[in-house]
């Protein structure tokens, strides 16, 4: 029986040339449409979920704005019993190192960031470990391959490029890149403490309303991503108001309090975000 009706389909679609070819086309556009939609949807909702205690982890928004000041995330995991970790992470954008073959190229995913970064993101240290000094970098395996080819990275020298001039950058590690469904993608991170000589080329920029001055981030810096670890029994929603407090450490009075920040509170990872 099934034989013969598909003869029949058969016998019908060459009778109509034309309308089945039409429909046929229609058909596989449509679906095509639909799988591709389907793939697109499934790969954002699978952003970040890879990091071990997604579920947990929250990242500081301040009205609409992701970045937040410096010290914010520390402040809370020293006051707040709820913030069991946290990390920042600052990203420089192209920056200028000199490979071991003295060339002097742009790396455009240059990042700092605390130590902890690794250990909340689930990334592995292949060898050696995380940049804990402001004379220490670590860096993706890809990165690893790319400057040094075969031979290991480990204690060798990268100068740096930094607005006062280039900093000698010890190699402190090399991690497994990211994975591709990763919200960040560093090739390189130094320790966060560096990214305050980084402001020193924004105060160039002011003129006399500037200084040449570098300064250690503060709460005028705000240009920082903040990432908490939240006790699994907390409930998020209690900590805007005891947010409330560091409205008053924010050193530009013409931004807005932090109170937007603490209504914006938002879940970091995209499998939470329903």
């Amino acid at each position: 029986m099934f034989i013969q009706d598909l003869k029949c389909v058969i016998r019908s679609i060459y009778r109509n040339k034309l309308t089945s070819s039409i429909s046929i086309l229609g058909l596989g556009i449509g679906l095509g449409c639909i799988i591709i939609l389907l793939a697109l949807v499934i790969h954002e909702r699978s952003f970040d979920t890879y990091i071990p205690d997604h579920r947990n982890v929250y990242r500081i928004i301040l009205g609409s704005n992701s970045q937040v000041h410096y010290p914010l995330a520390e402040s809370m995991k020293n006051e707040f019993p709820e913030v069991k970790d946290y990390f920042r992470y600052y990203q420089a954008g192209s920056i200028q190192l000199r490979t071991p073959g003295n060339e002097i190229v742009r790396e455009e995913n240059f990042g700092f960031a605390d130590s902890s970064v690794f250990r909340i993101m689930g990334i592995d240290l292949i060898s050696g470990s995380p940049a804990v000094s402001m004379s220490e970098v670590a860096i993706s395996e890809e990165s690893a391959m790319k400057y040094f080819g075969d031979l290991s990275p480990l204690g060798a020298v990268i100068p740096v490029r930094f607005p006062e001039g280039f900093i000698q950058l010890t190699v402190s590690g090399v991690y497994k890149s990211f994975p591709p469904n990763s919200t960040l993608d560093p090739a390189l991170i130094t320790d966060i403490r560096l990214s305050g000589k980084m402001s020193r080329q924004f105060q160039r920029a002011l003129g006399d309303y500037g200084t040449s001055e570098t300064q250690s981030p503060g709460w005028r810096n705000s240009e920082y991503l903040s990432f908490l670890v939240l006790d699994q029994n907390t409930d998020p929603s209690v900590l805007p108001a005891k947010m409330e407090k560091y409205k008053e450490l924010i050193a530009n009075p013409g931004q807005d309090t932090l109170a937007s920040a603490c209504n914006l509170l938002l879940i970091y990872t995209s499998d939470l975000k329903k």
